[in-house]
């Protein structure tokens, strides 16, 4: 059997064993039937990059003033920041190429 057929036959049989407890977070439920199954490695990768694909995305509303909002909102900002010295440098080192020229 070839390792694809096994990961889609190894994903049908998590999703039945997950619809038992919708209520639960499906990683947590994966990592528990991963670990009693004894699938450890790439099985356990290849077995995941079907599953994750077979659940709805949920969304998280994030309001202002929460603390997930000032959590993304620090992190925003040190990617701005990050990008702006960047952006920056590209620009110095083009002024002296031009200037070298």
């Amino acid at each position: 059997m070839g390792k694809v057929r096994y990961y889609k036959e190894q994903a049908t049989a998590f999703i039945d064993y997950a619809s038992k407890f919708p209520a639960l977070d499906v990683l947590r439920v994966f990592n528990e039937w991963v670990v009693s199954k004894d699938l450890l490695g790439k099985d356990r990768e290849g077995i995941w990059r079907i599953v994750r694909k077979s659940f709805p995305i949920k969304e998280k509303i994030i309001k202002e003033g929460d603390e997930s909002y000032m959590r993304l909102s620090a992190v925003l900002e040190l990617l701005y920041q990050s990008d702006l010295k960047r952006l920056k440098r590209l620009l110095e080192e083009r002024e002296k190429d031009i200037d070298k020229t």
